[in-house]
């Protein structure tokens, strides 16, 4: 069983942590200050048409989504949307990211 730990992106806003877990792969979504809503979109390898876009529930500022049953070396391609206090909502670029490779 593979388990690993990668900080991804350290924005002024936010951070995003995936931990690897065998075929699983967990994204910990993390701001300092407050947002009223997050989701995350994801699509595997180069199938946009199947993308997922999920609203996801936080905790104390850290919200958290797990994939399931990635194949090594698939390419997982994630962003999210998250609102600030009293902005719009805001979307990140889509990361890719090798399962597998860390």
């Amino acid at each position: 069983m593979k388990y690993t730990s990668l900080k991804i992106n350290n924005e002024d806003d936010y951070k995003v942590e995936i931990e690897e877990n065998g075929s699983d792969v967990t994204l910990t979504f993390t701001r300092s200050e407050h947002s009223s809503y997050v989701s995350i979109h994801y699509y595997v390898n180069d199938d946009k048409e199947n993308q997922q876009n999920i609203e996801l529930q936080g905790n104390n500022g850290t919200w958290i989504h797990t994939i399931k049953d990635l194949e090594k070396d698939s390419h997982l391609y994630y962003s999210y949307t998250y609102k600030k206090l009293v902005d719009v909502g805001y979307d990140t670029k889509f990361i890719k990211y090798e399962i597998g490779a860390s």
